[in-house]
């Protein structure tokens, strides 16, 4: 289920015109800021294979068409890997976030990308001065 538009930031207001212009379709974009984010469902993007390898992916699938499916994810898990960097290159910070981490701890995970995009803002980690008396009350 996606957060309320209430609940992102301004900059990322227009997200859903801009993400299908940037590699990969994230799932967030903060185009100024050139940050991607990403939301990796665990099933589709190989958790299993990130975490234990073919052996422990092999032990998951118990089908008839198990070749398939193990291909699957690791044609999935190489797109993601290829995307990442490709983004990177380019000059974006990729944020890739495994799903059940996401809804194990929905706060720490907004707190990290609020910060990556705010350095990204001010790369030099001074504060910046208000441009107005109501930003300095915030």
């Amino acid at each position: 289920r996606r957060p309320p538009r209430s609940t992102q930031s301004r900059s990322s207001a227009a997200s859903d015109v801009y993400k299908r212009q940037v590699e990969g379709r994230p799932d967030i974009v903060f185009r100024r800021e050139r940050v991607a984010v990403f939301v990796d469902g665990d099933y589709w993007h190989g958790r299993v294979y990130c975490d234990g390898g073919m052996k422990a992916l092999k032990k998951r699938f118990k089908t008839g068409n198990k070749a398939y499916w193990l291909e699957k994810i690791k044609r999935n898990v190489e797109r993601d890997r290829l995307v990442t960097s490709a983004l990177v290159e380019d000059g974006w910070l990729v944020l890739r976030y495994w799903e059940s981490d996401i809804k194990a701890d929905v706060d720490s995970t907004a707190r990290r990308i609020a910060d990556a995009v705010r350095l990204r803002r001010n790369p030099s980690g001074r504060a910046q001065r208000p441009c107005c008396a109501q930003e300095a009350q915030r």
